[in-house]
C-alpha cells in the first residue's frame, strides 16, 4: 500500500512540474469609443472564416473582468476601398450583417444583459482599411443600442439604451 502511495505522490509530483502551456491572446491593436457620453478603452480582435468577418470589442474594469461584449458580425470580407460604410438602417431588409453588445456581471463569467441594435438612421459601420496581407482592419462605427427584454433583465441597474459614438478600431483577423 505504501509503494501505490508512493508512486501516487510522485505522479502528482510530475504533472505539477510540468509548465502550463498559455492560451495565446487574441487580443490585438486597439479600440476606443464614446458609450452614453464616457469614453471606453476596449480590446479587439477579429476572426473570418474567409468569407464573413466578425469584430469583438471588450472592455474590463479594473480587476481586469469582462463587463462590456460589443459585436460586429458577419460582415463580408472583400477589398474594401475607402469609406466603404455597412448600414444598418433598413433593420429587416439584410439578414446578414449585425451588432450586438453585451453586459457581463459577476467576475465576467456572468450574463448580464443584451442588447439589440435601435433601428435609427446613425448606425453605420465603416471599414476605413482592409489589409489582407498583414490580417489587419481599421474602422469607424456609430451605433444605438436599445436593451433585449424577451431574454429578461439580469442588471436592473442597466440603462435601456446605450449609444455607440465615434467608435473606431484597427485589429488582426484571425482564421
Amino acid at each position: 500500500m505504501k509503494i501505490l502511495h508512493l508512486i501516487f505522490f510522485f505522479c502528482l509530483w510530475f504533472l505539477s512540474c510540468h509548465d502550463k502551456v498559455e492560451e495565446p491572446n487574441l487580443y490585438w491593436g486597439e479600440a476606443n469609443v464614446i458609450m452614453n457620453n464616457k469614453f471606453i478603452s476596449l480590446k479587439p480582435y477579429g476572426f473570418t472564416d474567409g468569407v464573413r468577418l466578425n469584430i469583438y470589442l471588450d472592455s474590463f474594469n479594473a480587476q481586469g473582468f469582462l463587463r462590456y461584449e460589443i459585436v460586429l458580425g458577419m460582415l463580408e470580407l472583400k477589398e474594401y476601398s475607402t469609406d466603404t460604410m455597412v448600414s444598418f438602417n433598413n433593420l429587416g431588409s439584410n439578414l446578414s450583417e449585425y451588432a450586438a453588445l453585451y453586459t457581463f456581471l459577476e467576475d465576467g463569467d456572468v450574463q448580464g444583459n443584451f442588447y439589440n441594435l435601435q433601428n435609427v438612421s446613425s448606425n453605420l459601420i465603416k471599414v476605413t482599411n482592409l489589409n489582407t496581407v498583414n490580417n489587419e482592419i481599421y474602422g469607424e462605427f456609430n451605433l444605438t443600442f436599445v436593451i433585449d427584454t424577451i431574454w429578461g433583465i439580469n442588471d436592473g441597474s442597466a440603462p435601456d439604451t446605450i449609444m455607440i459614438q465615434n467608435g473606431t478600431f484597427h485589429t488582426k483577423i484571425y482564421e
